[in-house]
């Protein structure tokens, strides 16, 4: 074991002597209970502090991957819009050229529906 002085004010060392008092053990003992105490603590935070830290470092691991996740499902729901856009765009083009067929033949049922002479009939034919 070694020893060591320690000075301190004399208020401490009444505060000091009546709480060993008052525990019943001896001055030296409560001190060196003291600084045992206070040095575990320290280990104790510091392995708290490192847990704590490993623990938020596998935190923000897995909101990193969940962001990874999300940003392609984003890239994926991008693409399908592009795609769906497009599809819209060739459906319209589609309607347009159904609507002027429908127009076009509205109006050969139209020209077919008029009473035509004798000779413009002959000339279709």
């Amino acid at each position: 074991m070694h020893a060591f002085s320690v000075r301190i004010n004399d208020e401490l060392h009444n505060i000091a002597k009546n709480k060993a008092n008052e525990v019943d053990i001896s001055l030296t003992e409560l001190v060196r209970q003291s600084v045992h105490s206070f040095c575990t603590q320290a280990e104790k935070q510091e392995k708290r502090d490192t847990e704590l830290v490993d623990s938020l470092r596998s935190q923000v691991d897995a909101i990193r991957e969940q962001l990874h996740s999300k940003e392609k499902q984003l890239d994926t729901k991008d693409e399908q819009i592009s795609q769906l856009h497009q599809l819209v765009a060739m459906e319209q083009k589609n309607l347009g050229e159904m609507t002027q067929q429908l127009a076009q033949s509205q109006n050969q049922l139209e020209d077919l529906r008029k009473p035509r002479p004798w000779w413009q009939r002959w000339k279709r034919k």
